[in-house]
């Protein structure tokens, strides 16, 4: 007699692709140059949220803005910046399809966004009973 076992798995994975935009124009000295010192980076999951980490150095003028929009330009989040050196960790719920940080002073200084594609991928493993 011959048997057969399905195993199914799905699972939910999740990839995130940025884009960045500085904004120099009409600014003789951008505040925020280099993008390896500030950035915004995907660190992870982290308790069903996903995790953003935000690094500023050496920014030359205090006072400035975050703020954490979604992809219809919905207001999740704003602080206010005032530190030269700025680190933060932000989770974010799974239910959104883009994610959008807006650092700003005076004029748009840093602007990064997070485009989240979640794939299910379904897998069948067929073998024959022994």
């Amino acid at each position: 007699m011959k048997q057969f076992r399905a195993l199914v798995m799905s699972g939910v994975f999740f990839t995130a692709s940025f884009f960045t935009e500085s904004s120099s124009a009409q600014m003789q000295n951008p505040v925020l140059t280099d993008s390896a010192i500030n950035s915004v980076e995907f660190i992870g999951i982290q308790d069903d949220m996903l995790v953003f980490e935000l690094h500023l150095e050496n920014v030359l003028q205090k006072g400035m803005i975050l703020s954490i929009l979604d992809e219809n330009g919905t207001l999740l989040f704003s602080e206010k910046i005032e530190k030269t050196n700025f680190a933060r960790r932000y989770k974010i719920p799974k239910t959104f399809n883009k994610i959008r940080f807006d650092v700003r002073g005076k004029q748009q200084i840093m602007n990064e966004s997070f485009d989240i594609i979640y794939k299910v991928e379904e897998k069948f493993e067929v073998s024959k009973a022994l």
